[in-house]
C-alpha cells in the first residue's frame, strides 16, 4: 500500500470529507484513507486552469476541490448495481500535482505527464481531476510514456479540440490536435473516438481534418439516436484494436447544461448525466483502459455544486465498473 503521497511529489490541498455519521454506511471519504493492500486506483487532482485563454471562462482550477467535496457525500454502494466497490477494490487519494500561479503551460504539462507516468508504471489506474482540458493531452502523453505498444483514446467532449499549437503554449481546445500530432508514434487515429460532439461550435476545418486522419466522431444525435450502450460498445472496439492500453478523458461539457450548468463552455441539446454514468461503469469494466480523467468542472459558474455532484457520480460508476472488472479477473 501507498502510504506516503511524497513518492509521486503530490501535495494535500484538499481531502474527501466524510459526512455520514451512520456506522453501517461505506463513505468514499473513509474509503480512500483506510485501505489495506495494494492500491488498484488513486484520485488525483490538477488544479490549473492556465490554458483557458478567455478570462472570464476561467474557474476550472477549483475543480477537483469541488469534487472531492462531492465525493464526501456519496457512498460506495449503489442500490440500483447491488454493488459496493469498497468491498472488491482498493483506493486512496494521492492528492494534488502541484501548480504554481507562475508556471507555463508546458510546464505544468509535464509535470502532469511525469508523475501520471509514475503512478501508472507501479500498477495503479488513475482517475485524474481538472483543471482545463488542455490536461487531456499531458495525461495522455503520460499513458503513452507507462505504455509499451500503441494506446487508444476515447474523449467525451461537446467539441473537436483540434484548434492548432499556437507558439509555445496551448490552449484548452488543442488537445486532440496534439494527441493525434506530438503522439502519433503510439495513438493510431482510427483508434481515436470523440462522443458527444454537438452544437455550432466547431469549425467546419476542423472537423474534416479529424475525419480525414481517420477519426472515429459520435455527435450528441448519434447518442440519442442509438442509444449510450450501443456507441460505448462501437467505441471500445475501435480503441481497443491493436492497442495495449486505452486513456479516457471526460470532459464536463460534454453533458446538457441542465445537468452541468458549471462549465467553461455551455452546451444545450448534450448529453444526458445517466447516459454519462453509463459510459464511466462500462469503461471501468473494460481492462485496456488504464487512465480515467474527469476535467472541467467549473466552480465559478456552477450552481449549488450541482456539476461537481454530476462529476463526481460519474467517477463512481467508473469506480463500479473497474470493481466488476477485477472480479472478473479473479
Amino acid at each position: 500500500m501507498i502510504k506516503h503521497i511524497e513518492h509521486f511529489s503530490l501535495t494535500k490541498q484538499s481531502e474527501v470529507p466524510v459526512v455520514s455519521g451512520d456506522p453501517v454506511d461505506h463513505p468514499v471519504g473513509k474509503w480512500l484513507t483506510e485501505q489495506e493492500g495494494e492500491i488498484d486506483t488513486a484520485l488525483i487532482g490538477i488544479p490549473f486552469d492556465g490554458a483557458t485563454v478567455i478570462p472570464s471562462r476561467k474557474g476550472t482550477s477549483g475543480g477537483p476541490a469541488a469534487l472531492r467535496e462531492a465525493l464526501g457525500e456519496m457512498n460506495c454502494y449503489n442500490v440500483a448495481l447491488d454493488l459496493d466497490f469498497s468491498e472488491i477494490i482498493n483506493g486512496s487519494d494521492l492528492g494534488d500535482i502541484p501548480v504554481d500561479d507562475t508556471d507555463s503551460v508546458q510546464g505544468v504539462h509535464e509535470r502532469v505527464s511525469g508523475i501520471l507516468e509514475s503512478v501508472i508504471m507501479s500498477g495503479i489506474i488513475p482517475v485524474s481531476m481538472g483543471g482545463d482540458d488542455s490536461l487531456c493531452f499531458a495525461a495522455a502523453r503520460g499513458l503513452c510514456r507507462a505504455t509499451d505498444g500503441h494506446v487508444g483514446v476515447i474523449g467525451f467532449d461537446a467539441h473537436l479540440d483540434m484548434r492548432f499549437f499556437y507558439g509555445e503554449e496551448t490552449s484548452s481546445g488543442s488537445s486532440y490536435r496534439r494527441i493525434l500530432d506530438e503522439l502519433s508514434g503510439q495513438v493510431n487515429p482510427k483508434n481515436a473516438v470523440l462522443i458527444g460532439i454537438n452544437g455550432w461550435f466547431a469549425a467546419k476545418d476542423y472537423a474534416r481534418y479529424a475525419r480525414e486522419k481517420g477519426v472515429t466522431i459520435f455527435t450528441a444525435d448519434d447518442v440519442y439516436a442509438r442509444g449510450i450502450v450501443d456507441i460505448i460498445g462501437e467505441a471500445i472496439k475501435k480503441a481497443t484494436e491493436g492497442t495495449t492500453a486505452v486513456y479516457v478523458n471526460f470532459d464536463m461539457d460534454v453533458l446538457d447544461q441542465h445537468y452541468a450548468p458549471g462549465k467553461v463552455m455551455r452546451n444545450p441539446g448534450g448529453m444526458r448525466g445517466r447516459d454519462a454514468f453509463v459510459a464511466a461503469r462500462m469503461l471501468g469494466e473494460e481492462a485496456k483502459v488504464r487512465h480515467f480523467a474527469l476535467n472541467e468542472v467549473n466552480t465559478r459558474r456552477d450552481i449549488s455544486g450541482f456539476t461537481a455532484l454530476i462529476g463526481a457520480s460519474v467517477i463512481n460508476y467508473f469506480w463500479a465498473g473497474l470493481a466488476v472488472r477485477k472480479n472478473r479477473s479473479v
